[in-house]
């Protein structure tokens, strides 16, 4: 899923740079679509996160879990090395 939402931002931001006006980029066949499965991926991604913490928390309530969104990050950055 997180592949999918990298590759929509590589394309959206590659058509950007062709062209840096915002109504031209947002105007492209496809584009809007592309952003609203962006969106319910990340929200999807999002909420799995959140289960997988939680359940860390349970098991390990004496370790300290950052916020999600610290994670995810991170696991982005190993991801692509």
């Amino acid at each position: 899923m997180l592949l999918q939402v990298d590759a929509h931002y590589k394309e959206i931001m590659s058509r950007a740079v062709q062209d840096t006006k915002a109504m031209v980029v947002l105007s492209q066949p496809g584009m809007l679509e592309k952003l609203l499965q962006s969106q319910s991926l990340l929200e999807n991604i999002q909420k799995g996160l959140n289960e997988y913490l939680e359940k860390k928390r349970i098991y390990f309530p004496r370790c300290v879990y950052g916020r999600a969104a610290k994670l995810l990050c991170s696991f982005f950055d190993l991801s692509h090395q």
